[in-house]
This record gives C-alpha cells, structure tokens and sequence, in this order.
C-alpha cells in the first residue's frame, strides 16, 4: 500500500511508501540504522556535501572505528577522503590530498586494525599506497613504490592476519605480489608473479597466476595445483576462485578442446599438496561453470545453468555431499550471500516477479521471505543485514530495504526522500548504522545531487 501526499506550491512530491519484502535503493549516502521489527526504518539526507543539485558521489565505503570513511567532493576540493558519524557536523573532509579540482580520486579503502589502506594520487608520486588513522597529520604516504610521478597503482589490496598484501607495479618487476605492514621499509616485493584473485583463507593467501593456484603463508609461497594443461591453440581453461570456508579455498576448473573435454571440476584445497582435492564433477552436458559460490557456515552454495535455467546447489566438501538443493529451478539467481549460516538470494521468474529466498540447504528449508518489485539493485550484505534497493516499476520508482534474514525483519524503509526517482547504493555498515550513497528529486528534477542519507528508526 502507498500513499503520497502532493505539495503543489513548493512542486514537490513526498512518498511514503511500505512494500512487503526486502529492498534498498541507491539514493545518495545514507545511514541506516538496525532497527527492531516493530520500528519502521526511515531514510533521511545526513548531509549536503556538495550542495544544490550538483553530487558529492560518495563511494568506496568502509568503516574505522565508528565512523564510516569514503571519497567524495565538494564545491572546494576534487574526489578526496572524507568521514562520517552519521551527523552533518560530523561528517568532515580527512584531508585535501591533492588541492584543486582533480582530488587524490581514493580507492580500495581496506582496515587493518586502527588503521586505514587505500590507494591515492598527490598529484606527484602517481597512485600509490597511503593510510590514514582519520586524522589529518595521520594521513600520509606509506611509499613512493615506483619512484617519480608513474604510478606502481596498487591492486587487489587483501588482509591475511595483520599484513596488507597487494599487486603492483614498481616499474623493474612488473606487476607483482607485495606486502606492507604500514611502514615505508615493511612494503616490499613478495615475489616476482603475475598475481589475480587475491583470496584469504584464515592465514594464508591464495592467488592464481596463469591458471596455477597458488598460497602464500609464513612456509614462504608456493604451487599447490595445477590444470592438466595451459591454454593454447584450440585448447583453453576456466579457472576461477570460487570461496572461502573454514580453512580451505574452493575453486572450479573445465577444459575444453578437440580432444579432450572434461566435466566441471569442483575442488577444494587447504594450501597442501596433499590437502588439494577434487570435491566433484558437474557434467558439462548438462551445467555451465558454477558460478556465485558463497560460503555459509560449514556449507558453500553456489549456482549452475542448467539448459536456460538456473539450479541452487550445496556442497560440504564431499562428493556424496555436492548435490542440487532440491527441484527448485529459476530463470536467474542473483545476490547468492552467506549469512549467519543460511544462505540468502533472489530469483526472476518469467511469469512473476523476484522473490527473496532463504536456504539451510534442504528442500523444505529452502523458502521465499518476501515478494519484491520488478528488478533487485544493489544488493550488499553488511553488518548482519541485507541490504538492497528494488526498482518498484511504471515510474522507475525505488525502494530501500534490509533484512536480518528473517521474515519479520525484512522490512521497506519509510521515505522522505522527495519522489518516486531516488536512487541508493554503496550500502556499509558502522556498528548499528547503514549508510550507502544516493540521489533524490520529484518529477520536475533533482532536489540532491548524490549525497550522504541515514536510515533511522521510526514509529
């Protein structure tokens, strides 16, 4: 049920708007606060960073402490760090990395401890890696990687315990596997290889480098599989990192040509020779390459095409115990996540609309939580919730929601953001608030450009 209530002298729209499964919208940054079952979450503007219609874009969130930090520019500074308590007073720019209108443009904001990685120009040493402890004389270059004004444009950056390890280029090695403890002489070269899909399970990294998989610990980095051959000619590999549970790392496998063919192959490995292991076969006459694999307690779901549609399956690392979850068959799955042992995802149906399910990974267990509208955006799991917007159809109107996994908890989020064209992303908790990143506006144009919103419980 929805109503609107029209302000006709001030041309604005205000709709409020309850839906009955689970969404979030990609409207400006906002803040969204964990609310009970019986409070109806509302969403509300944090602050105007770039004010009048023009957008801040807040993006690449992440949290430290209890504060959320993201790039972002205002009407002084180009793309630069910025944070947040969830208050306008309190959401502030770190520092001017860069003056003028270009910014520092920072990325691959990642947390260690009470400190903060990411990846900056200053306009004179390139991209290169800097922290920050969210102050500004804390905010700094950790090293000029590749010296001079070229960029060594750090990568993939990834925790393993309190090592930063990361891939990039210092102009004598090519990209290549590096490590940082946050300090100038502790950034240094790991090995010489071409490293991708920097993966951590427990303390120990796994990448691949053409198509071997391979670990890093505190044994040193070594080779742990394989395929039976490399790409060549009319013959070529799938290889891909599927997910991570307890201490082993599942990935897949399929070769194909002239005279050879094999099924999909699901592995698992804990980083040994020995603890590498083929999990199963999915017959390539019948499934495509898995796909989504998510890890939820002990259980890795994941998806396979089959003929045109899309089978949920399960695996628990035995050949007995990969299998389909049940008969149940879709025309798409999307937003395949783990949470809290349970696995979550949503499904399009060419005769209705997208549901959003929850699995325990058995037939009867597997049920919808709610009926959603039209088209799933933005879906991110953050904080113990779900979060994600849905396109609500005949105007492109949107809806922002969250979810705890259950079906009281799957709750739409009131809003006062002004019309049925608001947009909302980046979604990222901080303790008990969400914020993500959006636009409002009314049928005659935008009220906000892109800026930071909060969610916050209502009566």
């Amino acid at each position: 049920m929805s109503s609107r209530v029209r302000s006709i002298g001030s041309i604005q729209l205000l709709e409020i708007r309850r839906l009955l499964s689970v969404a979030t919208a990609d409207v400006g940054l906002l803040q969204c606060s964990a609310a009970s079952a019986t409070a109806f979450p509302t969403a509300a503007l944090v602050k105007d960073i770039r004010a009048g219609k023009e957008s801040s874009s807040p993006h690449a969130m992440q949290s430290l402490g209890n504060k959320l930090y993201f790039a972002a520019r205002d009407a002084s500074h180009g793309d630069e760090l910025w944070q947040s308590n969830g208050t306008a007073a309190g959401t502030k720019l770190v520092k001017d990395i860069r003056s003028g209108s270009t910014g520092s443009s920072p990325y691959s904001l990642t947390r260690i401890g009470d400190t903060m990685f990411f990846v900056a120009n200053d306009g004179v040493h390139g991209n290169e890696l800097w922290k920050t402890n969210g102050t500004r004389s804390g905010t700094m270059l950790v090293k000029d990687i590749r010296s001079g004004g070229k960029s060594a444009s750090p990568r993939q950056l990834t925790v393993v315990d309190s090592t930063l390890y990361f891939t990039a280029d210092d102009g004598k090695h090519g990209r290549s596997l590096w490590k940082s403890n946050g300090t100038s002489s502790g950034t240094m070269l790991v090995k010489q290889i071409v490293a991708d899909r920097l993966t951590c399970v427990g303390s120990k990294l796994f990448f691949v480098s053409n198509y071997d998989v391979w670990r890093r610990d505190s044994t040193g980095t070594s080779k742990v599989w394989s395929p039976m051959f490399k790409p060549s000619g009319d013959y070529s590999v799938d290889l891909d990192l599927l997910t991570a549970t307890g201490t082993d790392l599942y990935f897949s496998g399929s070769y194909y040509g002239p005279e050879v063919r094999t099924d999909h192959q699901i592995w698992k490995t804990n980083g040994s020779t020995s603890g590498t292991k083929l999990v199963k076969e999915l017959d390539q006459s019948l499934y495509t390459h898995p796909r989504q694999a998510v890890a939820a307690g002990s259980t890795v779901f994941f998806v396979a095409d089959a003929e045109g549609h899309d089978e949920l399956w399960k695996s628990n690392g035995t050949s007995s115990g990969t299998s389909r979850v049940g008969q149940l068959s879709f025309d798409s799955i999307e937003n395949l996540s783990g949470l809290n042992g349970k696995g979550y995802f949503t499904s399009s149906v060419s005769a209705g609309q997208p549901k959003l399910w929850k699995t325990d990974g058995t037939p009867k267990g597997t049920t919808a939580l709610a009926t959603l509208d039209y088209e799933v955006l933005s879906f991110r799991q953050t904080g113990g919730k779900l979060c994600f917007a849905t396109r609500l159809g005949g105007h492109e109107e949107t809806g922002i929601w969250i979810s705890d996994g259950t079906t009281a908890g799957t709750q739409s989020v009131r809003r006062v953001l002004q019309s049925s064209y608001g947009f909302a992303s980046e979604f990222k908790a901080v303790g008990e608030t969400i914020f993500f990143s959006g636009t409002d506006g009314d049928y005659y144009g935008t009220l906000h450009g892109y800026e930071l919103w909060k969610i916050t419980a209502s009566d």
